[in-house]
């Protein structure tokens, strides 16, 4: 019994371990991408500005040559004429300035679009990578626990099969060897159940303990 034990927490105390590397390990690769993440999207932003500004400062050659002709009106003497070619090249710019905004704010919204599928899949990546070992653990946890159930349950029934060839060897009566059998099959059996139930309880305080624990 005291085997057994020893060899079930050995493996809960391994599947813990292996649970928190992976964790471990899963949470920094998902902080790495976050962070790739970030330092991408600010170098769009960053890029994003200077084209707005880029474009705020640059001519608009359709304006330019309105506002020529208004200087002209206005040496003709055309003032009405000139004020009305001012408030065209006005228009002018201000319409150009916002299709250039538009045309920019397009590109840069698309290049950030294109960044955020790319993070979506990386972090899909992780995941699925992540829960592949996790299954992969729970598996080589449970062929374990299998195979450590298997060969106590064949370590008891080689004891009992003992006892029963002890006590054919001792008694002669048929019915007092199969009472006598009984009972022993019946106080192994309740040996071995209140052996786990004290490994179960102790199991349970300790794990309370940890989590109680700064």
């Amino acid at each position: 019994i005291s085997k057994y034990n020893k060899i079930s927490d050995e493996i809960a105390l391994y599947n813990k371990k292996q649970e928190n590397q992976l964790n471990q390990t899963y949470q920094t690769l998902l902080d790495k991408t976050q962070l790739q993440h970030a330092k991408e999207l600010k170098s769009i932003d960053k890029s994003h500005a200077i084209a707005l500004r880029r474009e705020a400062e640059r001519e608009v050659p359709e304006q330019i040559e309105i506002l020529e002709q208004a200087k002209a009106a206005a040496v003709a003497g055309n003032y009405n004429e000139a004020r009305n070619l001012r408030d065209e090249a006005r228009r002018t710019g201000e319409r150009e300035l916002e299709e250039r905004k538009n045309k920019i704010d397009e590109e840069f919204e698309h290049s950030r679009m294109v960044l955020d599928t790319k993070q979506q899949e990386a972090q899909e990546q992780i995941q699925q990578k992540y829960d592949d070992e996790i299954a992969n653990l729970q598996a080589e946890i449970q062929m374990r626990t299998k195979e450590t159930e298997q060969r106590f349950n064949s370590g008891v029934e080689l004891i009992k099969q003992r006892a029963e060839i002890k006590v054919n060897s001792l008694l002669a009566d048929d019915e007092v060897k199969e009472e006598a059998i009984f009972v022993i099959r019946q106080e192994v059996d309740n040996y071995i159940r209140q052996s786990q139930e004290k490994q179960q309880s102790s199991t349970m305080r300790s794990s309370r303990s940890n989590r109680t624990s700064p």
